[in-house]
């Protein structure tokens, strides 16, 4: 990985794309390292050079892109926002600016959470709980929670509004079907309504 590290920032880039691009429009076990180095124009033995293994390269990716929300999140706007849907609406936002700059990451990202009985499935399952705990102490560190019911825990909302895009998502993929940021959000604004309207007091409904 350190000779990885040592190329250029457009060679890095265009082989990070080509994986995430090949991981994402496939399960692991189908996507074709062949292919991703080709689309990355290098040879299959210079990536397994840069990396140990299919499995390596992978988890390298998953962590690029924990990274690449990590730094989305480091923004001071959020600690300016106090209400939970609109800090979920200003994030969702976020994340549309971040599929701009970085156009393979969402499918990547999808089929990474609907990963199952693959050979990264479990390293995926223990990264992505680690992060959406720390993502909530992190994220929500400033929002009003006493707009919410006596009997709704916050943190169980913004789990179910995860599971809900993850189970979007994944249905999306089962069936080959390309994913929309404008449809994605049209529905999770459904979902926030939705959600507000249960989990908040009349009064902030």
């Amino acid at each position: 990985m350190e000779k990885f590290e040592e190329l250029s920032q457009e060679k890095q880039r265009r082989i990070i794309d080509a994986g995430m691009e090949v991981f994402g429009r496939n399960e692991y076990k189908k996507a074709n390292t062949e292919d991703i180095a080709a689309k990355a124009g290098i040879s299959k033995g210079l990536l397994f050079y840069y990396f140990k293994d299919k499995k390596s390269f992978y988890m390298y990716l998953f962590q690029y892109c924990v990274e690449i929300i990590t730094r989305m999140m480091d923004d001071e706007d959020y600690t300016k926002i106090t209400d939970f849907f609109e800090l979920m609406e200003f994030g969702a936002q976020k994340k549309m600016q971040t599929m701009v700059e970085h156009p393979f990451i969402l499918d990547f990202i999808s089929r990474a959470f609907s990963s199952s009985r693959e050979a990264v499935s479990k390293d995926v399952a223990m990264e992505l709980h680690s992060l959406i705990d720390t993502t909530f102490d992190r994220y929500f560190a400033h929002v009003d929670f006493s707009k919410f019911n006596n009997d709704v825990d916050p943190k169980q909302v913004y789990q179910m509004l995860a599971w809900m895009t993850e189970g979007y998502m994944h249905d999306k993929l089962s069936y080959q079907e390309s994913l929309n940021l404008k449809d994605i959000m049209r529905d999770f604004e459904e979902w926030k309504i939705m959600f507000k309207k249960i989990s908040y007091k009349k009064e902030y409904q």
